[in-house]
């Protein structure tokens, strides 16, 4: 997750800019200076995220753009942190008298830092953390194959099952307390050994370092092609999320070990 908040900061980087110079200059042609500045920097770092997304999107088959439900709830949130600071400025300034050029040079500055603001967690959630999102994601994709690969199967046994990772989406685990109080996210991943589909339909234990159950999963039926490899995943979570943020559960503690059981056809 270090490259998705590397890229995020710098993200951050020309709307910082932007609203310093917005704070400390006046004239408008400093201001657009600044702002032809910011432009290159957003260019160069929104084009490094693009190519990215692409990437992904042509190699690995993941959507460019983040499922729309998300984009819907961010799009409507930053709407109303906007509409919000908007009221407040009206309220605010009913009780002074002045005109409409005064008005816009005592209150526009905040208006437009808002809207930056904004209009740069938007673009940040749309471009900018699915491409680092996509990239661990995939890294943890291919843990998977490996460890899939190094299974041997048994004659009777044509279904292998692994726990890939179970790690919490944080920057320092050790300081954070969002991190002490955040969920494990888990994901198995299983491969379909036999030289033709299957049916399956599996139960999974989850098991935490005291060899506790702490969740059962119910998976399937779902169909395996011959030689198929694909995450286990709830209904729910490929319905309503990102292909990049999917995981099989999310556990309290650490799931150290899995145990399972399946019927196929």
């Amino acid at each position: 997750m270090i490259f998705t908040y590397l890229l995020m900061l710098a993200g951050l980087v020309p709307m910082i800019l932007f609203l310093f110079a917005l704070i400390e200059h006046r004239h408008y042609r400093i201001l657009l200076r600044c702002l032809c500045i910011c432009l290159v920097i957003w260019l160069f770092v929104y084009g490094i995220a693009t190519m990215v997304n692409f990437h992904y999107w042509s190699a690995h088959e993941m959507p460019f753009f983040p499922a729309w439900g998300e984009i819907n709830i961010m799009f409507f949130l930053m709407v109303a942190i906007f509409a919000i600071i908007f009221a407040i400025v009206i309220v605010t300034s009913l009780p002074i008298r002045v005109s409409i050029g005064e008005w816009f040079t005592q209150y526009g500055k905040v208006l437009v830092a808002m809207g930056t603001f904004c209009l740069t967690i938007l673009i940040i959630f749309i471009f900018i953390m699915p491409a680092g999102q996509k990239y661990a994601y995939s890294l943890v994709l291919d843990k998977g194959h490996r460890q899939l690969a190094q299974v041997v199967p048994a004659t009777d046994d044509p279904v292998s099952v692994v726990l890939v990772t179970s790690e919490q989406n944080c920057f320092s685990r050790s300081s954070s307390s969002s991190c002490r109080d955040s969920y494990y996210e888990n994901l198995v991943m299983a491969k379909n050994n036999h030289s033709q589909g299957l049916w399956v339909q599996m139960e999974i234990g989850f098991f935490n370092s005291r060899n506790e159950v702490m969740d059962v999963m119910q998976y399937g039926p779902v169909y395996f092609a011959a030689g198929e490899t694909k995450p286990i995943l709830p209904e729910y979570e490929a319905d309503q999320t990102s292909v990049w943020n999917r995981w099989t559960n999310h556990t309290k503690r650490q799931t150290t070990d899995i145990q399972y059981r399946y019927a196929w056809q």
